[in-house]
């Protein structure tokens, strides 16, 4: 089952992905709120390419963590229309990802005033929408501003 919705795209180094200079670095795109599976807030999908592979192949589990922390920050945002600071990164390796590109569905568990929870899932869309890695990403929420 290959993406739904239009083809990726590469994201220069100035758009927004929620400060982190680094991934607008990586050939990426979010979804569209049309093209999410039911249930999911945000889905972000990383093009792979030999930049974001260790050295026996598969996807380095540092980028893995770092587009379900960019995925989670997205659904808060989604959800709560509030930005923050990372917090807390839980993120299980579950299987090699090889193919690509990979998708990281996100979606809020749980927000209060100061904090927000989000749960995601990466797949393989390029093995059959393989699983390949389950986390939970925790923000730390900035102050809302009046007015």
């Amino acid at each position: 089952m290959g993406p739904r919705g239009g083809g990726l795209s590469t994201v220069q180094a100035d758009s927004p992905s929620l400060g982190c200079s680094l991934f607008n670095q990586l050939s990426y795109r979010f979804l569209d709120a049309a093209e999410l599976a039911d249930g999911v807030d945000a889905a972000v999908e990383l093009v792979v390419t030999d930049d974001v592979r260790g050295p026996a192949g598969p996807v380095h589990a540092g980028v893995i963590a770092l587009l379900a922390d960019v995925a989670g920050a997205m659904a808060v945002v989604a959800r709560t229309d509030r930005v923050g600071a990372t917090a807390a990164v839980a993120v299980h390796n579950l299987a090699t990802a090889k193919v690509g590109p990979l998708r990281a569905n996100a979606t809020l568990l749980q927000a209060s005033s100061t904090r927000a929870v989000a749960d995601v899932k990466v797949l393989d869309v390029g093995m059959d929408d393989r699983l390949v890695a389950a986390g939970h990403i925790t923000l730390g929420l900035f102050a809302a501003k009046d007015g």
